[in-house]
């Protein structure tokens, strides 16, 4: 069965935005409703274990969140000088510059640490091309950047980006790329 819906789409946004973001918010209630119908069949509740993973999970984004701040492409504009609802500024500038970012409550954010003033960190792109051409994603290259490191003597990556030793955290992403430990 077929359901057509018409939505009043305000003067100011744009049709095709809106259906796009009309389709992704009905793609994520779908899959919500698939995850809800899964677990109500299970017979027994989520295991404590599955819901420590999912709970340690989002403490450590917050964690990144609180101790380093983030930008949403909004804020990106501005600190570019450019208006702030082209969120195609932050786009180009994560495409050019390899810049990550992660999704939360619906908004794309981009890890303070990656820059330095209105630009891109200088040593940022080598230290993400390795990683990324070995395949890893942007959420573990964000969570590895924030995480203590044994071959940096326990220090964590992305507090050493200003600092003389930001060498090292290149050579531990070109070593952590190739499987070396």
């Amino acid at each position: 069965m077929s359901v057509t819906i018409e939505i009043q789409v305000p003067g100011k946004l744009d049709p095709r935005e809106a259906r796009a973001l009309a389709e992704s918010a009905l793609r994520k209630r779908a899959q919500l409703d698939d995850f809800v119908q899964s677990v109500e069949l299970k017979p027994d509740l989520v295991h404590p274990a599955v819901a420590w993973h999912v709970v340690a999970a989002d403490h450590r984004w917050r964690e990144l969140m609180h101790k380093y701040g983030v930008f949403t492409s909004t804020e990106i504009a501005l600190l570019r000088g450019a208006n702030p609802k082209n969120r195609s500024v932050a786009t180009n500038l994560a495409k050019r510059e390899k810049l990550l970012s992660f999704i939360r409550g619906g908004r794309k954010l981009y890890p303070r640490f990656q820059f330095k003033g209105s630009s891109a960190h200088p040593s940022w792109k080598s230290i993400v091309t390795p990683l990324l051409d070995a395949g890893w994603q942007d959420e573990d290259i964000l969570l590895w950047m924030t995480s203590p490191n044994g071959s940096l003597e326990g220090k964590i990556p992305a507090d050493l980006l200003n600092a003389s030793d930001v060498d090292r955290v290149i050579a531990d992403a070109e070593d952590e790329a190739k499987g070396i430990w």
